[in-house]
């Protein structure tokens, strides 16, 4: 499976890698001096402890909490709906599916996902709920949640305040295997090799505030890679 993928913040001494879910077998991981912390919301605490500047998390007490309990939303009602509507269109396509999920992974990685692939699709439909009325349901969803995003981001350069915060950072993460920034160091598949259906889901957000943010939150707090991967995000919604 497709091994955990950054959204880096260079911190000064700290180098913070949040995780994308984009596999089920990715966890958030930040090690740091022989330390390892999981978990996006104790890496940010601990990034905002051992290297406060700049702040993820704002000063602020009123602004604080709007972030915490934007984060908290983001995860629940925003990233695992997106994730269950992404993975039941991925996996109805195996060459797609085995070719997203193991990058980086050893050798035989995608011989065992092709012998194996019927039964490991069967155990993260089971492990997520994965059924066609979810899903359904969860598209209503997050069209809500993308037009509460974008009012929240009417006029506004951020989630929360005028800088980066952590909620910025969730949302970027959560939304990177739908928008495929390019500053992302994972390997896009080309447009072509996309189901129809998540080609749709593009379209339906293509012009949203929520995913030009989201891109921009990549271009510009992303750490430079040292050479470009995978497809434009531009050309994702075309």
């Amino acid at each position: 499976m497709l091994p955990p993928r950054p959204l880096q913040r260079n911190l000064g001494a700290l180098t913070v890698s949040i995780y994308l879910r984009v596999s089920p077998l990715e966890a958030e991981l930040l090690q740091d001096a022989g330390r390892i912390i999981q978990g996006s919301s104790a890496i940010i605490d601990y990034v905002d402890e051992h290297s406060p500047e700049p702040p993820l998390t704002p000063a602020d007490p009123s602004e604080r909490q709007r972030t915490l309990e934007l984060e908290r939303w983001l995860d629940c009602e925003f990233g695992e709906r997106v994730r269950r509507v992404f993975y039941f269109h991925a996996l109805n396509h195996r060459d797609f599916a085995i070719l997203l999920f193991n990058q980086g992974g050893p050798w035989w990685g995608r011989l065992f996902c092709r012998v194996g692939f019927r039964m490991i699709a069967n155990r993260i439909r089971q492990m997520y709920a994965i059924t066609a009325e979810n899903v359904a349901l969860d598209m209503d969803r997050v069209t809500a949640a993308y037009e509460r995003l974008d009012t929240l981001l009417e006029n506004r350069r951020y989630l929360v305040g005028d800088r980066f915060s952590r909620a910025d950072l969730t949302l970027a993460a959560l939304a990177a295997p739908t928008w495929r920034p390019p500053e992302h160091s994972t390997y896009w598949p080309p447009d072509e090799l996309y189901p129809h259906e998540i080609k749709a889901f593009w379209a339906r957000f293509a012009k949203s505030r929520t995913r030009e943010h989201i891109l921009r939150m990549y271009r510009e707090h992303r750490l430079p890679k040292p050479y470009a991967r995978g497809a434009s995000a531009g050309t994702a919604a075309a």
